[in-house]
């Protein structure tokens, strides 16, 4: 199982290296994703989940999250994809906050600050 220090090590070398913004706040745009963007395989991506609510109920929502989900956590061997924990959620909504809200060149300070606050190892960031 991936682990949430996993998915904010991920995310994170995923926002320095890419090092600019998706157009419009888009999940995926061309090359460049977001930080749930980039949780989700190209293979998977459907354009539909750019109206998608990480949190929501809507069946889009739902798709999003299990596109997530089998990139993280389901082995390809059982039947059911696993639901993502309320913890996971919350990371990767408030790395895409980041992602959205603060420019480029302060992602580092700010993905540190993040993990100093959440209790994240920050060694990613160095």
């Amino acid at each position: 199982m991936t682990t949430r220090q996993e998915v904010f090590d991920r995310i994170c070398t995923h926002l320095l290296t890419q090092g600019q913004k998706t157009p419009n706040n888009a999940y995926v745009a061309g090359a460049l994703k977001s930080p749930i963007g980039s949780l989700i395989k190209d293979e998977d991506y459907k354009p539909g989940f750019e109206a998608a609510d990480l949190g929501g109920d809507e069946e889009v929502d739902r798709k999003l999250r299990d596109a997530i989900s089998i990139n993280l956590f389901w082995d390809g061997k059982k039947k059911e994809i696993p639901a993502i924990d309320e913890e996971y959620l919350i990371l990767i909504a408030g790395l895409e906050d980041i992602h959205d809200r603060v420019p480029p060149e302060k992602w580092g300070a700010r993905l540190a600050t993040y993990a100093i606050v959440y209790g994240f190892n920050p060694a990613v960031l160095a």
